[in-house]
């Protein structure tokens, strides 16, 4: 199976609006770089194994 980077980048797109959070509050609470962030949302890096837990963590979803 493999990773669909696309979907990912505009799922954390779509949970930061719907969250209200800037990439400097989304930053601060998870301790990943904001630009480690703004390359994930624009996909053009993918996440970590990790990071992916730590945005369904923060952003409660699976």
């Amino acid at each position: 199976m493999s990773f669909d980077l696309a979907l990912f980048s505009s799922k954390l797109r779509k949970y930061q609006e719907q969250f209200q959070k800037s990439l400097t509050q989304v930053a601060t609470d998870t301790g990943i770089s904001e630009d480690i962030l703004a390359a994930l949302e624009k996909g053009e890096r993918q996440p970590t194994g990790d990071e992916v837990l730590i945005f369904a963590d923060y952003y409660l979803c699976d």
